[in-house]
This record gives C-alpha cells, structure tokens and sequence, in this order.
C-alpha cells in the first residue's frame, strides 16, 4: 500500500557553499556535467588561504526525505544515467518500478523545492527478476565480474531465492552535506522493516525480507605516480586514501561479504584532475548481510553524526 509520508531535518550549511580549499579536496565528487574553475588544469597551482572562508555565513537548511511521486521520474531518471556506465538498458521502466514503491524509499528535497537532491531506496531483484531492467543490471554486473571465481560467488548470491537480496540505489547530488546519510539510511531500513510487517499482517507477500543487500558504489583514487630518481630506477608513491562520491559507502564496503572493484575508464586514462593529482574512477559490486545493517547505520551515525529534526 501506498503510505503518504514527509520527514523534516535542518542543517547548518555556509550560504556561499563550500570553500575553495573544500572545493579543491573534494574536486573529485562534483557531477561530471559541472565545470568547477578551481580544478581545471592550470598554471597557476597556488594553494587557497584561509581568508577564502571569511566571507561564508552559515544558514539554515531544511532537508525534507518523502515518498516517491511520479513528478520525479525525470530527475530519479537523470541520476541513473550513467549507473550501468555507458551500457544501454531499459532505464525508464526501472524508474517506474523505483517511483510505484510509495511505502519504501527516501526521495530528498530542500526547503519543499520541487527538484529532486538524490534518493536512497530498495528494490527486490527476485520479485522483479521478469523486469527487463533488471535483467540488464545482473547481466551487466556478472559480465563486469571478470574473475571466475567471484562472477561464480555472486551469480550463486544473486539467484538464491532462498535468500532474498535487495538492490540499493544511493544517488544524491556531491555537495549535500555527508551529515544527512545518518538520516536516510535509518530512514530507509526504518520504513523496510514498516513494509515488512504490513506485507506480513495483511498476509501480503513479503517483498521486503531481505538475506543481503547489493550497492554499487564509487569512489576516486589518485594514480600511481612515478618519483624519477635516476635514469636507471624509478620509485613508486603510496596511494592516496580514496574518496567516496558518497561518504557513508566507505562502512558499506567495509562490512561487504563480497567485493569486487573495477575501473570505469577501461583505457587506463584518468578520469579527471585535482589538486591530488590524476584521480581514476572506480567501482565496487558489494553484497552486504542484512544482519550487518544494523551495525552499519550506527557506524554511519558516529562517522558523520545527524541533522536535528
């Protein structure tokens, strides 16, 4: 059944956004329709002061996480653009199905603005497997999976009916503070366990009894950078700490029965450059224990604290 829901959060936000060095750390995360001039290659590599923060004032915004309605399936559409990479599928039809789920997900919106920030929500691969949508995610997902022996592991996981497993789509747009993620992932497991003992009192079939979780998850990580010593060695730098699109996905991946990681650019060229340096773009297939969800949204809490409501 459809349930008519709104929650309401405030949060604390600068009114000129972030600041150039916020900018310049987080470069890697903004949308790739954006042009932002302080990560364009340039010659000037100056470093920002502290005086860029002088000017910012801090406002009040209201976050408001409601019921999917049919008058966001442009913008749920344009977020899915790019999920499946540049794999053609049927993303209209998966959207549909994402919107007619009134009773689970959290659609956000700033201040009752009609525009869509982002969305978290679930969708049950097995009640759904005749979908032609999802029949291209899975296909998509084993033919990403170059590895024998993980594609065998997560093609067993993804069809054991007895083990029901729920896709998580985590979209949102970069520069939503991280401190919200608390809030919509308790939010979203919150109404699931709502669904699930409606479906189960009304003697519906159970939609929403999920075994695992499957997320696709991004990240950036700055290349391998070769320190020239003399003609006749080379030295290899350390890695960076890699940067999650979304923040709160770095517990996700922690907590993962299964993991399997892939470059997007199959060409092995950077994706794009920050102060960091060349950052490569990649994603992770990870499988999540429901049992596990619990201890996630309280890691989630801790790392990035809430919003007051």
């Amino acid at each position: 059944s459809w349930i008519q829901r709104e929650e309401i959060f405030f949060f604390w936000v600068t009114e000129k956004g972030m600041s150039k060095r916020q900018a310049s750390e987080l470069g890697p995360l903004a949308d790739e329709k954006e042009v932002d001039p302080d990560l364009t290659p340039s010659t000037d590599k100056t470093v920002p002061s502290d005086e860029d923060d002088e000017d910012e004032t801090d406002i009040q915004v209201q976050f408001e996480f409601n019921a999917p309605v049919q008058e966001d399936y442009h913008m749920t559409k344009n977020f899915l653009k790019n999920y499946l990479d540049t794999e053609g599928w049927n993303i209209s039809e998966f959207v549909d199905l994402l919107i007619s789920q009134g009773n689970v997900g959290e659609f956000l919106r700033i201040d009752s603005n009609e525009d869509l920030f982002g969305f978290l929500s679930v969708v049950n691969l097995h009640r759904y497997e005749s979908f032609e949508s999802i029949q291209q995610i899975k296909n998509f997902l084993l033919k990403t999976i170059t590895d024998t022996e993980h594609r065998n592991e997560f093609e067993r996981l993804i069809n054991d009916k007895e083990n029901p497993i729920g896709l998580l789509i985590n979209e949102r747009m970069s520069n939503i503070p991280p401190e919200l993620a608390p809030k919509i992932h308790s939010s979203l497991y919150q109404h699931i366990t709502w669904a699930k003992d409606e479906e189960e009192s009304e003697g519906f079939p159970v939609v929403y009894n999920f075994s695992n979780y499957l997320l696709i998850s991004t990240y950036y990580e700055p290349s391998k950078k070769e320190v020239k010593g003399n003609k006749r060695s080379k030295q290899t730098a350390p890695l960076e700490e890699r940067i999650y699109v979304n923040p709160e996905e770095e517990i996700y991946s922690k907590n993962a029965s299964f993991n399997f990681t892939y470059k997007i650019n199959r060409y092995d060229l950077p994706t794009r450059w920050t102060l960091l340096g060349d950052m490569f773009h990649y994603r992770s297939i990870l499988v999540i224990p429901a049992n596990r969800v619990e201890d996630i949204v309280k890691e989630i809490s801790t790392a990035f604290g809430g919003a007051s409501e």
